[in-house]
């Protein structure tokens, strides 16, 4: 099952087995029908050929005295035929109607043709005419056909009453063996082989030509999906293909428009917020009970950060930015020494010598990110960078619990945490992990999160731009 669903679970493979499927048997229908009416052609030629030279031997055998007539039909095999005067042996094999019609036709006046008989091979006792002339048939041997070693059987009868026997084919007696040393003498037909081979080439060039366009057009929807700003697909190719292309662009168009109207509102309302909040605060801070006051202050602290971290995460979905060459090594390095300065555990190596092509403050964001949610939840973070292939890994391990296997890919939704309490110092808003995935999917990478031996490992992969470089990062 599971070999047939590889086989034909591909479009290409598909068009490839029902071109060569298709050609092949147009190509065996014609042939035969080709070989049926070659066939037919030959027969029809040598009834006519047949005819001919038995209307001849009559016209000799009806002017000689019958006294000459065992002398001529002795000399039978010289014009590919052999004769007998004498009754013969019952005909075995079936009545040829086309020939006796060419006969009829043929045949000096008085002469009459009983039955004919074709298909059968015919042999003599001995290798000369015997004196009876007898005549048996038999059942084609191994290797015989009518093509072959076929005769044709007649049984006719002179103007003046003598009946006249004859046996006329192409050859007498069974074909020539094979050579010596080849038994049976199998000839491979090659030449099928090369036929077949030639059939599956060009059906396969078909298929790969079919679907070519479905293939490009497959590549350009995961560019897209990479990248809702990149400029709409060129319409090219085949009509469907260019009916597809419009509207993967019209999809693109109404989903970069929705992103943009989103962005715009969370941006909009996480703005307009900033100035209430400030005068909140102001206000709050001529609360005369200490108590009271440092609750309220600390829910608007909540608060601000949550519409911090809402403006963040709107950033992070615009693709608006200036891209250019990031020596990586650098700005980790640089990274994991500001976030050391804080009084945080961080520790970084790895020695990468590459570039990537990113925005400098989208990417120091998205590590940032990881290495504080290292720090939150599992009080240390491990950053190592290595290089596999045209691959950039960037891995961020804390010491922490962990995370539960159900959840590895839910901590990245908006707003979900693992933790469930509110607290700023436990629980966060939980949108850090959003943004730094939605900034490595702009970058053409991606983020997971896997847990390690001591703790959740956050896996950050970017496409290299180049490498090994010697020169600074660029800021």
């Amino acid at each position: 099952m599971k070999l047939l669903q590889a086989i034909f679970g591909s479009i290409t493979n598909r068009v490839f087995m029902l071109l060569a499927t298709g050609i092949l048997v147009a190509i065996f229908v014609t042939a035969a029908l080709a070989i049926r009416e070659d066939r037919q052609t030959m027969q029809s030629m040598r009834n006519e050929h047949e005819a001919e030279r038995v209307a001849q031997f009559v016209r000799l055998m009806e002017s000689v005295p019958d006294s000459v007539r065992p002398q001529i039909a002795q000399s039978g095999p010289q014009v590919g035929l052999r004769a007998s005067l004498t009754s013969p042996q019952p005909l075995v094999s079936h009545e040829d109607s086309d020939l006796i019609t060419l006969l009829r036709a043929r045949l000096p006046k008085g002469v009459s043709v009983r039955q004919a008989g074709a298909g059968a091979d015919c042999v003599h006792h001995n290798d000369g005419m015997p004196a009876t002339g007898g005549l048996f048939p038999r059942a084609p041997g191994p290797g015989m056909s009518p093509d072959r070693g076929g005769c044709h059987l007649l049984d006719l009868t002179l103007s003046d009453g003598t009946p006249l026997h004859l046996s006329l084919g192409w050859s007498f007696g069974p074909p020539p063996p094979p050579p010596a040393g080849q038994p049976g003498h199998f000839n491979f037909p090659w030449h099928w082989l090369v036929f077949f081979g030639l059939i599956a080439i060009l059906a396969y060039a078909g298929a790969r030509m079919a679907v070519k366009p479905l293939r490009r057009l497959t590549n350009l929807t995961q560019e897209l999906g990479r990248n809702i700003d990149r400029p709409p697909l060129p319409e090219k190719g085949p009509g469907e293909i260019r009916d597809a292309i419009a509207a993967v662009n019209g999809l693109q168009a109404q989903i970069r428009k929705h992103i943009e109207q989103r962005m715009f509102m969370l941006s909009a309302i996480a703005h307009d917020l900033q100035t209430p909040l400030t005068r909140m605060r102001l206000r709050l801070e001529k609360v005369s009970d200490d108590i009271l006051r440092r609750q309220l202050l600390g829910d608007l602290a909540a608060m601000q950060q949550m519409v911090r971290e809402g403006l963040e995460f709107a950033r992070s979905m615009n693709s608006v930015e200036h891209f250019q060459s990031v020596d990586i090594d650098s700005l980790l390095e640089t990274v994991c020494v500001d976030a050391t300065d804080t009084g945080q555990d961080v520790s970084y190596d790895g020695q990468t010598g590459v570039t990537v092509r990113a925005s400098v403050s989208s990417i120091r964001r998205c590590i940032g990110n990881l290495i504080e949610n290292a720090v939150k939840y599992g009080e240390s973070a491990r950053v190592h960078a290595s290089v596999t292939g045209r691959e950039l890994e960037i891995r961020v391990a804390d010491n922490g619990p962990g995370i539960p296997a159900q959840y590895l890919e839910s901590v990245f939704d908006p707003f979900f945490r693992v933790e469930n309490s509110r607290s700023r110092d436990t629980g966060g808003v939980g949108l850090g992990l959003a943004i730094a995935r939605n900034i490595a999917q702009k970058h053409g990478g991606q983020l997971r999160l896997e847990n390690g031996a001591t703790g959740a490992v956050a896996i950050l992969t970017l496409p290299v731009e180049k490498g090994p470089i010697r020169s600074g990062h660029t800021q």
